[in-house]
């Protein structure tokens, strides 16, 4: 009988001392778990909020001309806000000359034309316009799109005020972050220094609008640790 007993205790307190091991295991990793956790949430943030701050409303108007020597579109009449940066191009994607007097928009015509207003700039070939008419106002589309200006603004502002940054990218304190950002033409921007610390990372693909309105791919590439 007392072997036996001896041999149940010798089973309870094994049992004890396993349980006690998993505890201490658990204190041990549990903090690096949840601080994983933690990475792998801020980095899902941070891509929303760098997402957010890198676009803008692009709207898209498509005109035809009735004939004449140039034409005049009223931003009220394509409901956009008054003075808003625009360029314009042909069905082919050539830019045409274009100049803005106060709430409207002059332009060289053409048959069909495509109109692009945003509070981002463009680039701009301007002439001189007289007596022009309005055109025929065939389509309006208005959207969200990430902008090549935003992107290279935001980059500026994380090598000026990285800890400005931050905190709009709600990057709480303690962890640290950056991006690249890689454009169609494989030019890069952006920071990207080696840790010998665990890094979380994800790559985004996007599409983005340069200075001429054109639509292209690129991707980011951000980091939190």
């Amino acid at each position: 009988m007392k072997s036996k007993r001896g041999s149940h205790v010798g089973v309870v307190l094994s049992f004890i001392m396993f349980v006690m091991f998993l505890v201490f295991l658990y204190s041990i990793l549990e903090p690096a778990v949840n601080k994983n956790n933690d990475k792998r949430f801020i980095l899902d943030r941070f891509q929303s909020n760098l997402i957010e701050q890198v676009s803008a409303n692009l709207t898209t108007v498509l005109v035809s001309s009735p004939g004449g020597t140039c034409l005049q579109i009223y931003d009220e009449n394509v409901r956009v806000e008054s003075g808003l940066n625009s360029i314009v191009k042909d069905m082919d994607g050539n830019i045409l000359q274009s100049k803005r007097e106060g709430n409207y928009l002059l332009m060289e015509d053409n048959n069909f034309l495509r109109v692009y207003y945003s509070e981002e700039e463009f680039d701009l070939y301007e002439s001189i316009f007289i007596n022009c008419i309005e055109p025929v106002i065939e389509s309006i589309r208005s959207d969200e799109q990430i902008f090549e200006t935003k992107i290279i603004e935001i980059e500026n502002l994380y090598q000026t005020d990285y800890e400005g940054l931050k905190e709009i990218m709600e990057i709480p304190e303690g962890y640290g972050f950056d991006f690249k950002f890689i454009f169609e033409d494989g030019t890069t921007i952006g920071s990207g220094t080696e840790f010998s610390r665990e890094v979380y990372v994800k790559e985004i693909p996007v599409s983005y609008v340069d200075k001429e309105a054109k639509i292209l791919t690129g991707k980011f590439i951000i980091r939190v640790w």
